[in-house]
């Protein structure tokens, strides 16, 4: 591994040496370990275990319109989100990734403290049981346009048109008539342009413009219930 990737740390275990491997076990503790159990950190283990039956379920279904019609799914949208789930989860999310940025505490907070700027956190839960803060959108208004920055989604919130709404909701909640993605492809985010390239009608490029018009044309039919913190809940 070491020799393959010089950049990553390599730690080896120690063989017959208790007091070592304890020493180890500790270091790792001291590297790896959260400081705090989120509510997300709980129900993350019984979320992936309920996803194996909704994915069964949805490829065992002829008439997948019908089965997110009684999803029951609800999205809340928390767009004073100050969590430290956010950040974890903008750092270590690969496949729906807008470019691939990771940042530190500090060049996170001065993205979300720019003029203009807006960050949310979407959860999300239906019948099959909460997955917790799935998606983080950063980014900032000016003028007409939404430029986002930053967008990433859980995979375990696949196959649920939740991207869908998401921009849905900002287009409604920002009043702008174009959302500037600042896309840029990776090794690992196929599924991002995948999708961009689906509510566009085009390969993503740069710059990468959606406005309100095609956003309605090419977005599918969506069945959540959606809240904001503060505000009065809307149908989907």
């Amino acid at each position: 591994m070491a020799a393959v990737h010089p950049e990553i740390e390599t730690i080896l275990f120690p063989n017959r040496d208790y007091d070592a491997g304890l020493a180890t076990l500790r270091r790792l503790r001291d590297l790896c370990a959260k400081e705090r159990v989120s509510h997300d950190d709980t129900i993350r283990l019984d979320s992936i275990r309920k996803g194996v039956e909704f994915q069964q379920q949805v490829s065992s279904t002829s008439t997948p319109e019908h089965f997110l019609a009684q999803l029951h799914a609800v999205l809340s949208f928390d767009f004073a989100a100050e969590d430290p789930r956010v950040l974890e989860l903008v750092n270590k999310t690969n496949q729906f990734n807008l470019n691939g940025l990771r940042y530190t505490t500090s060049e996170w907070h001065k993205q979300c403290s720019q003029p203009g700027a807006i960050c949310v956190a979407v959860a999300y839960e239906d019948k099959f049981g909460p997955l917790g803060t799935i998606s983080v959108i950063q980014g900032v208004t000016r003028g007409q346009t939404l430029h986002v920055e930053t967008w990433v989604m859980s995979c375990r919130a696949f196959s649920r048109r939740i991207e869908h709404q998401c921009l849905r909701v900002l287009f409604d909640r920002t009043g702008v008539d174009t959302i500037d993605f600042q896309f840029k492809s990776t090794a690992k985010n196929g599924p991002m342009r995948d999708f961009l390239t689906a509510i566009m009608g085009k390969t993503p490029d740069c710059p990468c413009f959606l406005s309100r018009e095609i956003f309605d044309k090419y977005c599918p039919s969506l069945y959540h219930q959606t809240t904001e913190i503060g505000r009065t809940a809307a149908n989907g």
